[in-house]
Order: C-alpha cells, then sequence, then structure tokens
C-alpha cells in the first residue's frame, strides 16, 4: 500500500506551478492558446503524470487485488498507478469493453470499465506487455506515437477482469 501512496502523492503534485492558464500549442496553422487550468482530477491525458509501480518481489496477485479494491474505493481514480508490474509474477493495469464486446487494454483509469491483471502463462511477456502499453500511453499523450502492439505482433493477452464499478473514492 506504501508504493500506491507514493505513486498518487507525486500524481497530485501541481504541474502548472500555481498558475492560473497555462499556454498550449496546437497544430502549428492554429498557433498557441491559453488554456485554464483545469483541477487535477481533469487533467487531459497529455498532462498526467504516468505513475507505475515496478518491482521483483510484490504482493500475491490475490493480496495486491484485494489492497487495490480498498485503494480505489478511497481514493480519486486520477492517483492511480498507470500500472503495476511484478516482472516474475505479473501486470497489473485496466481495461475497457467496447460495444462490440472486444477488451482493449489501456493504462488510463478515466477511460476503464475494470481493472485486469495477467494469467500465469503470460510471465514471459510482461516486460514486452509494460513497454507495449507505457509506448501507448506516450501515443495517446502525445509524447511519441510508436505501436509496439503491433510491432511486437501482440494482439492480445491473457487476463483475469474486475470490475471498476464503485470503486472510485
Amino acid at each position: 500500500m506504501d508504493a500506491l501512496h507514493k505513486v498518487g502523492s507525486v500524481k497530485q503534485l501541481d504541474k502548472f506551478g500555481h498558475r492560473e492558464k497555462f499556454d498550449a500549442g496546437l497544430h502549428a496553422s492554429h498557433g498557441h492558446v491559453d488554456f485554464e487550468v483545469p483541477d487535477a482530477g481533469s487533467l487531459p491525458v497529455c498532462y498526467q503524470t504516468f505513475g507505475f509501480i515496478f518491482s521483483s518481489d510484490s504482493l500475491s496477485k490475490e493480496s495486491l487485488i484485494k489492497d487495490l479494491k480498498e485503494y480505489f474505493q478511497n481514493t480519486a481514480n486520477y492517483l492511480w498507478p498507470n500500472i503495476i508490474v511484478d516482472f516474475q509474477k505479473y501486470a497489473l493495469s485496466y481495461c475497457t469493453t467496447r460495444p462490440d464486446n472486444e477488451v482493449s487494454l489501456t493504462t488510463i483509469p478515466d477511460e476503464a470499465d475494470s481493472f485486469y491483471i495477467t494469467k500465469d502463462k503470460e510471465i514471459d511477456n510482461l516486460i514486452l506487455l509494460f513497454t507495449s502499453l507505457l509506448f501507448r500511453f506516450l501515443n495517446a499523450s502525445r509524447v511519441q506515437s510508436p505501436d509496439l502492439m503491433n510491432y511486437f505482433q501482440m494482439g492480445s493477452s491473457e487476463i483475469e477482469k474486475f470490475s471498476l464499478s464503485g470503486l472510485s473514492g
């Protein structure tokens, strides 16, 4: 739980130095625009801090799931870690179910309807999954635009899904 609170405290830091407005560059033909600084909980993805826990000696899956459910119930979702990886056991992040019932993995809690944890047979792919999801976040935040999921031919991952309904604090 200590690591969860540390990630949350970093995500809570003021990214705009107490300014009321910030300058955002739009498409080159539109120049720059001043925007009101939004509340921390409603920052666009490109201004959110990517928070992750990366370990080699973590809780069991069952303990982590129990602790996360409690943490999620008591904590605003913008403070949640984007991904948790114990590279010897599991990866945990978020997913959303599209209208066609396909499950799409994401690292952005605001987009999610569930969180997931990988099954044991995915242990050999955990670093690859972490890297792919990190690059997917970078793409969503417009920092970079790689498509590593396709590059590594990793269109899906074996996961167990847990609903976030009623857990957001």
